[in-house]
């Protein structure tokens, strides 16, 4: 159950500043989570608050929600933590590695949808694992206090919804479906379909090929690797298309980006954990998680470490994961000229 305000007013107290963090390279949930949470806090608080993220926003659909709907953030490296006395992060969590929150940093609230981190120390957590986005979660922080939720904010949250379970289709619970539902009036649907269906950048083709030249098949398996990259976005926008090849019900996503191996995993057997098999293919130089069918992470690359040889071994190490111990020959999906 969430908090009550009088729980969260209470581990804010005194603090005037706060920062409400998202992971790295936010997705729909994360901003639009974000979002909720800022109203939340000015409407029964009177708090102010600024919403920050590291990365960068990269995917065009990520992009439009942001500028269609006109919501506000801030880059990380355009704040002063050192000014900040407050700080709540949504769609993460303290020490998994896919946010820029110093660890020494004690949030005064956590509401996330991941498995919990058991070693964090936050004031208040609200950590809902069998929940299917953090949006949903949030939403009910604003029906449970008869707070009116405008159009662009109401867009925001059911986008993140649906994006974040395909629709309903994958790790969905009760509470998705009823906020997913009680949104659906609230919404506009002209800039919903403007963000789902956004004009694309002459890079998303660019990437598109790139993807096509590196895409590999080994019976249900589809392994992408694009090599060195510029848009973290990328890595999982094609694992999850190329999930879609008719044969296949695993693939792996891999790319290079500021010295680290970027990695995205997505599955249709949702007896799976991907979640798991990102924590152990990780291993002690990177970080991963997620869910049953859907997991990402990374691994920190030094000087002299092989990009190809590192990538090799991990997409190795990958199928090992998911029972294919033989030696593995990758067949080209494709080849695009």
């Amino acid at each position: 159950m969430p908090y009550s305000i009088e729980k969260i007013a209470g581990a804010l107290k005194g603090k005037r500043k706060i920062i409400i963090f998202t992971h790295n390279n936010p997705d729909p949930d994360a901003i639009a989570s974000a979002w909720a949470m800022k109203h939340l806090l000015k409407e029964l608080l009177n708090i102010k608050s600024r919403i920050v993220y590291d990365g960068f926003i990269g995917r065009a659909e990520n992009k439009a929600m942001v500028k269609l709907l006109k919501i506000k953030l801030s880059h990380l490296s355009k704040i002063k933590l050192s000014n900040r006395d407050g700080f709540i992060l949504v769609d993460t969590q303290p020490g998994v590695g896919n946010n820029s929150m110093p660890l020494q940093i004690i949030p005064s609230l956590v509401i996330d949808h991941h498995p919990l981190n058991k070693k964090q120390k936050s004031i208040l957590v609200d950590v809902r694992k069998d929940v299917g986005s953090t949006a949903s979660i949030l939403t009910e922080y604003l029906v449970n206090n008869n707070l009116e939720i405008p159009k662009n904010l109401a867009t925001a949250l059911f986008y993140g919804i649906e994006s974040e379970t395909q629709g309903l289709s994958i790790e969905t619970d009760n509470l998705d479906k009823q906020y997913y539902k009680l949104l659906f009036p609230k919404i506009s649907q002209f800039i919903l379909a403007k963000i789902q269906f956004p004009k694309l950048e002459r890079e998303f083709f660019l990437n598109l090929k790139k993807a096509l030249n590196n895409v590999y098949s080994y019976k249900n398996v589809i392994i992408i690797n694009m090599g060195r990259i510029d848009n973290a976005d990328m890595i999982s926008e094609f694992c999850s298309f190329f999930l879609r090849y008719k044969k296949s019900t695993w693939a792996l996503s891999v790319g290079e980006m500021n010295n680290r191996l970027i990695f995205s995993i997505r599955t249709q057997n949702r007896r799976a954990n991907a979640g798991r098999i990102a924590q152990k293919i990780s291993g002690i130089k990177g970080s991963g998680g997620g869910h049953e069918t859907s997991a990402g992470g990374w691994i920190e690359l030094t000087d002299k470490d092989s990009l190809r040889n590192v990538t090799q071994d991990f997409i190795k190490r990958f199928l090992i994961q998911l029972g294919h111990k033989e030696d593995v020959v990758l067949t080209p999906l494709v080849s695009v000229k």
